[in-house]
């Protein structure tokens, strides 16, 4: 995840953390504004978060493992 914020950007949000204090964080980190209101009432609504990606502030990243099997 480091990587891509290194590379591309810092909105590059880990949605596999959604909940935790880490996501909400990340994600105030990308407006000020945001992050004034975070750390006053420490929420972020649904709606938020879904403007900030309209707006691409922010930018969902979700991983996933794939596991296959051969049988023969």
């Amino acid at each position: 995840m480091k990587e891509l914020q290194e590379r591309l950007s810092s909105g590059c949000i880990d949605f596999g953390e959604k909940g935790s204090d880490e996501f909400y964080e990340m994600i105030a980190m990308e407006d000020e504004a945001l992050l004034d209101h975070y750390l006053e009432s420490g929420e972020i609504t649904e709606s938020k978060i879904r403007e900030m990606i309209a707006e691409r502030k922010i930018f969902p990243c979700f991983w996933i493992s794939v596991k296959t099997s051969r049988s023969q």
